[in-house]
């Protein structure tokens, strides 16, 4: 059977391509058993606090995947672009905000649900399944392209605003776990801020991925970060000891 080269296939037009990655979007809640559980109310305090321990090693490598993709760049302008997003989540107050490290604002939810800092930061309970699951992520963004390691975040807003799902769940860790105004800054804060790194993630891929080859380096990107959610919620499964009896219901 005669196989033909795809070497000289033609690349899609930007919106189109756009279309294409958000015709493969699902809600946010999909894939997220964990965060449906929370939002209901039907997890214990003490399996919520080993979820924000657990998610908290993810929170904390941002920075550090928002760099590799800063050395991986050889466009100037792109890194200057780029740098808000890094400095938002490494340090805003270094440009002007008034948030501080994002890191900070998860380490601020633990202490609204009594998780000593020590405990937090020392990253002693993230399960051995999470944090290679994470460190896979980390690396992706390493040993790729710049364009790649920022296509993961195409999905970034989805789940955000003000009515969306990620809301919800500050809303739950108030009304069911007791979390106070002030443990719930990092949701307040990535209510809006992920609406405007998702667009800027788009506007990238609509500018630079504008051959055939730079396309499937994207596609490659999102589907990778796509999957990596629903083996996190997984993870986070494992580790807060989730009776499946609870999912059956779940859409």
């Amino acid at each position: 059977m005669i196989k033909f080269s795809n070497d000289h296939a033609m690349p899609k037009p930007p919106d189109e391509f756009i279309e294409e990655l958000m015709s493969g979007r699902e809600l946010f809640h999909k894939g997220r058993a964990t965060h449906i559980l929370i939002i209901q109310g039907k997890l214990s305090k003490e399996q919520v606090k080993t979820w924000v321990k657990q998610y908290h090693y993810y929170r904390a490598n941002v920075p550090r995947k928002e760099l590799y993709i800063l050395a991986n760049c050889p466009i100037q302008a792109v890194r200057l672009e780029r740098v808000k997003k890094y400095l938002d989540e490494e340090d805003d107050r270094l440009i002007g905000g008034k948030t501080g490290p994002h890191s900070e604002s998860w380490l601020r939810l633990g202490d609204g649900l009594g998780i000593a800092r020590e405990e937090m930061e020392s990253f002693g309970d993230v399960i051995p399944e999470y944090r290679l699951l994470c460190d896979s992520w980390l690396n992706y963004a390493r040993d790729h392209s710049w364009l790649e390691g920022a296509a993961m975040s195409f999905d970034e807003d989805v789940g955000t605003g003000k009515g969306g799902q990620r809301m919800q769940l500050a809303e739950a860790l108030s009304k069911f776990y007791g979390v106070p105004d002030w443990g719930l800054v990092h949701y307040a804060v990535h209510a809006e801020l992920d609406i405007e790194h998702g667009a800027s993630t788009h506007d990238l891929i609509r500018r630079y991925a504008v051959t055939d080859e730079a396309q499937e380096g994207v596609r490659r990107a999102v589907r990778f970060k796509r999957a990596f959610r629903p083996l996190e919620d997984r993870c986070l499964r494992i580790a807060c000891k989730i009776d499946p009896r609870l999912l059956v219901d779940l859409d």
